[in-house]
């Protein structure tokens, strides 16, 4: 959902199509829906656009997600890509992550995105429902670990 004043909801569709165009994908009208509520108008943004068997989704984080997500020297971010699949692209200025691929490939990235964010603020447990076929889980001694996060 991108909501704003009308120019800065322009310039952010401008910045979205070309970075689709980049990657070989289209943003059509048909894609955005408007809706008005009040004298306020609403743009929401459809999170899945298929062009050539691949798709996006967007997620609007907050500055200090973006850093996080985004790593030293941008590890976080190339790790979440390697991992899922799909192709990040951070936009640290609209604080937004765009993430391209197959279905499965975006709800990896999703996924990894959400532990990353949830991470910034406190601690993570990872259970069995996280399982995607992607996840090996080893018991750790609480006294070990500081030696495998370390």
């Amino acid at each position: 959902k991108i909501q704003g004043h009308q120019d800065s909801v322009d310039q952010t569709f401008k910045v979205l199509r070309e970075v689709y165009k980049d990657h070989g994908l289209e943003l059509e009208d048909s894609d955005i829906v408007t809706n008005k509520k009040g004298s306020e108008d609403r743009v929401s943004y459809m999170s899945r656009i298929h062009a050539r068997g691949r798709g996006a989704d967007v997620i609007r984080v907050t500055e200090d997600d973006a850093a996080f997500i985004l790593g030293r020297g941008g590890k976080t971010k190339h790790k979440i890509a390697r991992v899922s699949g799909a192709t990040l692209e951070l936009h640290e200025r609209n604080n937004i992550v765009e993430i391209f691929g197959s279905d499965e490939e975006r709800r990896k990235a999703r996924k990894y995105v959400e532990l990353v964010r949830a991470q910034r603020v406190g601690p993570v447990s990872v259970n069995e429902s996280h399982d995607d076929g992607d996840l090996t889980m080893i018991a750790v001694p609480h006294t070990c670990v500081g030696f495998v996060t370390g």
